[in-house]
């Protein structure tokens, strides 16, 4: 008698904790997505955003845009690589017929690149603009740099992002 008095209040708990850690997207199409809230968000999910995205410079081009001398272009391509990346991270569930994003295995057979195929990429498109559109908060607050920092000048001439203190005794 005990096992079956507990199943309900064990299933009642796990849903009040899976709302409170994800907020479910009802989409105009009908379709529904849950996603974890932006005040879930995690340092690696940052490092995700990051790590989306690489940059085709080498040696002297790394030099010279560290030193200001250099350009770098970013197209859109860039920008929908963090999306996807970061999207991969936090959608929890949804009503599609498609794996997440997080177990689509699906790669470009050129770059080895993920490309979201068999999930994200299928997305009807008003259905991907309510996404993006209910996923800005998240990504300004993963690209948002730290409050406080400065950027300084390190022994190779490369900057970095580090709080300046003052390392004299008072």
């Amino acid at each position: 008698m005990a096992t079956y008095a507990l199943a309900p209040t064990m299933e009642l708990i796990l849903t009040i904790t899976r709302e409170r850690e994800a907020m479910k997207l009802e989409l105009t199409s009908g379709q529904w997505i849950e996603l974890r809230d932006v005040n879930q968000l995690t340092a690696g999910d940052k490092l995700a955003l990051h790590a989306s995205t690489e940059l085709p410079m080498q040696g002297s081009q790394i030099d010279e845009f560290a030193e200001g001398r250099g350009t770098f272009t970013f197209s859109l391509g860039t920008v929908d690589e963090q999306l996807y990346g970061v999207l991969a991270r936090i959608i929890q569930a949804w009503s599609y017929p498609y794996c997440l994003p997080k177990d689509d295995i699906s790669r470009d057979l050129d770059t080895g690149k993920r490309t979201y195929a068999d999930s994200l990429a299928r997305l009807p498109l008003d259905d991907w603009n309510e996404l993006e559109e209910a996923t800005a908060e998240h990504m300004n607050k993963l690209r948002q740099s730290p409050k406080g920092r400065k950027t300084t000048s390190t022994t190779s001439g490369r900057s970095s992002r580090a709080k300046v203190e003052n390392s004299r005794p008072a």
